[in-house]
């Protein structure tokens, strides 16, 4: 073990780590081809003779195996997953799974494909539990690596290739560095930020002004939004659940407004320590306090409404769709009172169902990432505990 100096969020932390067992490392990879292997009979006399080779790895493949830092990451659909990690004073992002090209040009940079190198294989496969693909035969693993393979040590650098495509696809980028998907580094921002540039996973085929609000948010969002909810959002089969996602991140916000004007009179004019991330949690917590959700949710809206008419097309779709959501609308139906009773009609069992169509989901949910946006660069200050300044 060792203390290692590295960096996050543009500070510098001393983290006690160990290295990585290359050995241990690369045994993984071992078991699983072989796994694969005692699948092959052709009665019960022919078996596969097991391999025991390991992948060569050069000093700076070793370096990589040993020091490369796991920092986070979170599974997205099956055996499909995302991390990240530090290594040699670079972050660098991971996504195991099929991959099918953006080729959005557009996209706001943050994120640079890389080589995989030999170390990283034995890394990411090892580290991330990559399994091996359904699809592969047991046969095919044998006459590659054991019958073509003359090497009585290693596999090389060719042969390393060859391995990698029996296992899940998995692709390595490097985040930049000045990137804002470093600032308070979180998988879930940097996922989203993955499939909105490089991924054309978009299950639910929402719009290019949706495909926007959700690249606003990844991409100059207030590192305080909740952007698990936002990547599942983004990720869902459901039109409901990924509305419901959203709807969590305003939620979450309800009791800001009327605690934040309280802690203002109590603080404003005297010196104190007391943050209001701590402040409002013993409000919570001692008081038992909790605001009305639709009026706390009208009191949010009203702190960024004048701010929507930089965005009449969001704003001009919602408006479409606000007398699908609500039995008795008319022209004075706020924007949260819709959004609010399409919640209810959803989580509530004796609810009526709402028929919506997929393009006013569609709109609904593109203007509540748009609220969420607003309203998180409005409060996000206030979100940070002390720890996080």
């Amino acid at each position: 073990m060792k203390l290692k100096v590295w960096k996050f969020a543009g500070e510098p932390i001393k983290v006690l780590i160990m290295s990585r067992n290359i050995k241990k490392s690369n045994q993984y990879i071992t078991d699983c081809l072989n796994n694969c292997l005692n699948q092959y009979s052709q009665g019960d006399e022919r078996r596969l003779e097991p391999l025991n080779k390991t992948i060569e790895l050069d000093n700076s493949d070793q370096d990589v195996v040993k020091e490369a830092k796991l920092l986070g990451k979170r599974n997205l659909f099956s055996q499909y997953k995302s991390a990240c990690f530090f290594y040699n004073d670079e972050y660098y992002f991971i996504y195991v799974g099929a991959e099918e090209t953006n080729y959005d040009q557009d996209a706001k940079n943050g994120l640079n494909e890389e080589e995989i190198t030999p170390g990283w294989t034995v890394l990411v496969i090892s580290e991330l539990e990559v399994k091996i693909k359904s699809s592969v035969q047991p046969l095919e693993i044998y006459n590659e690596l054991a019958v073509s393979n003359r090497d009585p040590d290693y596999y090389k650098r060719e042969d390393c290739e060859k391995i990698r495509k029996y296992f899940e696809d998995w692709y390595i980028y490097k985040i930049n560095s000045g990137s804002i998907l470093l600032q308070d580094l979180d998988i879930s921002r940097i996922s989203l930020a993955y499939f909105l540039k490089y991924n054309s996973v978009n299950n639910l085929s929402f719009e290019q002004n949706t495909i926007d609000n959700f690249s606003r948010i990844a991409y100059e969002g207030n590192p305080s939004i909740p952007f698990e909810n936002i990547l599942d959002s983004y990720i869902s089969f459901s039109w409901k659940y990924s509305f419901l996602d959203i709807y969590q991140c305003l939620e979450k916000l309800f009791m800001i407004p009327n605690t934040l004007d309280l802690y203002n009179k109590l603080y404003k004019n005297i010196s104190s320590d007391q943050s209001f991330v701590k402040f409002m949690t013993e409000v919570e917590s001692s008081l038992g306090w909790k605001p009305n959700e639709e009026t706390a949710f009208k009191n949010l809206f009203k702190v960024i409404k004048h701010k929507l008419s930089n965005f009449p097309n969001t704003q001009n779709e919602f408006n479409l769709v606000k007398n699908k959501i609500i039995s008795d609308y008319s022209k004075n139906t706020t924007d949260t009172r819709a959004i609010y009773s399409l919640r209810n009609n959803i989580v509530h069992c004796r609810s009526k169902n709402v028929e919506l169509e997929v393009s006013d989901w569609d709109s609904i949910i593109s203007f509540c990432l748009l609220f969420t946006y607003l309203i998180y660069a409005e409060y996000g200050e206030h979100l940070r505990n002390d720890s996080d300044t």
